[in-house]
């Protein structure tokens, strides 16, 4: 557990995924993962993934707080604000992740953050407006008890076994010499992902713009970027 191998370029590498796992940021390596100690290259790291863990132990309160609150219907009107917390802290995390799944910079979809985030997202918004109503009603921690025992089983083994991106397929914002590939359109038509440059010259966009007709708009487009190259 730790290790999961990269589904584009099939290197091993190192991803906490849970909170009770050692914190080993600088853990990466493509090949053997035995060797990950002799390595040290740093791992690129978001704000949602760091926190993820801690939101993960906050969707399990949410949870314990449901199966408590079948236990204790006494307790119905406390542990209703810890599950709807519990489940607000889940959806929102879980929401972060899917977008962070689709949009990485390197134009490359992670399912691991995709499927997690989606499955996260649904169940803890379901659990936040579920626990929040049993504060009146005890009887609705059965249903935001079981949801919420689904869902956490799930994302654990979704978190478990499920690859995703090593750093360099995610690609870094930060690094200027970071080239991220083409990606198609739904028209079929080849986009380039590097949005930095003013004026992209890869092959991909080459070979479109020898297929695509200029227009007006583009020679006025062309003329402007030279202008603001020559400053």
């Amino acid at each position: 557990m730790g290790y999961f191998t990269c589904i584009n370029c099939a290197c091993k590498y190192y991803d906490k995924r849970f909170a009770w796992e050692k914190d080993a940021t600088v853990h990466h390596v493509c090949g053997n993962p035995q060797q990950a100690d002799t390595h040290d290259a740093s791992q690129p790291t978001s704000q949602v993934d760091q926190a993820r863990t801690k939101c993960d132990v906050a969707r399990m309160t949410g949870t314990l707080a449901n199966w408590t609150g079948m236990a204790v219907p006494a307790a119905a009107h406390y542990l209703g604000c810890v599950s709807a917390v519990g489940g607000l802290v889940g959806a929102s995390c879980g929401a972060c992740q899917l977008h962070q799944g689709l949009s990485m910079p390197s134009g490359i979809v992670d399912p691991h953050l995709i499927t997690k985030g989606a499955v996260t997202s649904a169940v803890g918004s379901t659990c936040m407006m579920l626990g929040a109503a049993a504060s009146s009603f005890p009887a609705l921690f059965y249903g935001a008890a079981g949801l919420g025992l689904t869902g956490l089983l799930s994302a654990i083994t979704i978190d478990a076994h499920m690859d995703g991106l090593c750093p360099e397929c995610r690609g870094s914002e930060e690094d200027p010499n970071h080239e991220s590939p083409p990606r198609r359109s739904r028209k079929g038509k080849i986009v380039c992902r590097n949005s930095k440059v003013l004026s992209c010259r890869c092959s991909d966009c080459m070979r479109e713009e020898s297929r695509t007709p200029v227009s007006c708009w583009s020679g006025i487009g062309s003329l402007a970027a030279k202008i603001c190259q020559g400053r």
